[in-house]
């Protein structure tokens, strides 16, 4: 199991997936800018967006090109995230600044659920056949009775300077395969993870065949595992998986139940690795990838 573990890991790329951590209270990591452009973008709140409550949010961009009497077509446009909505007022605006103009735009704004949220502001001009692009972020936790500027999700699905291995696909078409997710990831809840594996042809002069699931080593508890039968299985803080025998048209999975214990972000990644003879050369590398978030208001995922 050593050895073929080492052989599996050199052919993974390592991607290091890294945690963002929020200030607490009205602080000066309430905005994130980009680095120095000739647009000065600058987003902000007239109060604390509470639950429901109205607020006035101004977007003020100004060209410092300092070329005289120059004009730029400009585009200003604030984005609102889901859980925000449009009271009243004007999103985006589009025409010509002068250099060392200010245009603002002003919107009444309310939040509608409780939840992590990034209100951004940004700004696009044309420079000849350049656009440049500019822009102000304000992150915010809306409570049940408070909002938090400047306050950020955690990511506890790692720990320092730990990474996540992901496999590239070779040779897929000789296989059917899916993965699936049973239903949106909560904290302290239960959801399930299928990687299904259908082999399109004989794959005869193969001498390793694994399937594997990785996840985040940090983020669930292993509630129960199904193993396609025969075959060898290994449990892992990181993954689980089973070597044994593929059979042409014949359906193998590994199933789980995780219960999501931290919050964070990270991939899910259902796997199949068939090499040839001792020197690890593939015959067939399948890959499903699923990004996965929860903080402690809310779930999703995407399939990548």
């Amino acid at each position: 199991m050593a050895k073929y573990t080492l052989l599996l890991l050199s052919l993974l790329t390592v991607v290091l997936i890294a945690g963002c951590t929020g200030g607490k209270g009205i602080v000066d990591n309430t905005h994130e800018k980009a680095d120095t452009s000739p647009l000065e973008v600058k987003l902000s709140l007239s109060d604390k967006p509470l639950l429901n409550t109205p607020v006035k949010l101004t977007l003020k961009v100004k060209t410092i090109l300092n070329w005289d009497n120059s004009s730029f077509p400009t585009s200003v446009k604030i984005e609102l995230p889901e859980g925000f909505e449009l009271v009243s007022g004007d999103l985006e605006w589009y025409g010509i600044l002068m250099d060392d103009e200010e245009q603002s735009i002003e919107a009444t704004v309310k939040s509608t659920k409780t939840g992590y949220y990034r209100l951004t502001g940004h700004a696009n001009l044309t420079l000849g056949n350049n656009p440049i692009y500019s822009t102000d972020i304000i992150y915010v936790e809306v409570t049940p009775t408070d909002a938090i500027l400047g306050n950020r999700p955690q990511n506890d699905w790692y720990g320092p300077a730990q990474g996540q291995a992901i496999p590239t696909s070779t040779n897929a078409e000789k296989i059917k395969s899916e993965l699936i997710i049973s239903q949106l990831p909560e904290l302290n809840k239960e959801f399930t993870v299928i990687y299904r594996v259908v082999p399109q042809e004989d794959i005869l002069d193969s001498r390793y065949r694994q399937m594997i699931v990785l996840f985040p080593p940090k983020a669930f508890k292993v509630v129960a595992v199904e193993f396609p039968e025969y075959g060898k299985s290994y449990r892992h803080d990181s993954q689980l998986s089973w070597q044994g025998n593929l059979t042409v048209n014949k359906t193998v999975e590994i199933k789980a139940t995780f219960k999501v214990i931290n919050t964070g972000w990270g991939l899910v990644v259902g796997g199949l690795n068939i090499q040839a003879g001792d020197d690890g050369s593939k015959l067939v590398q399948d890959v499903k990838i699923v990004d996965l978030y929860v903080d402690k208001y809310f779930g999703n995922f995407t399939m990548k």
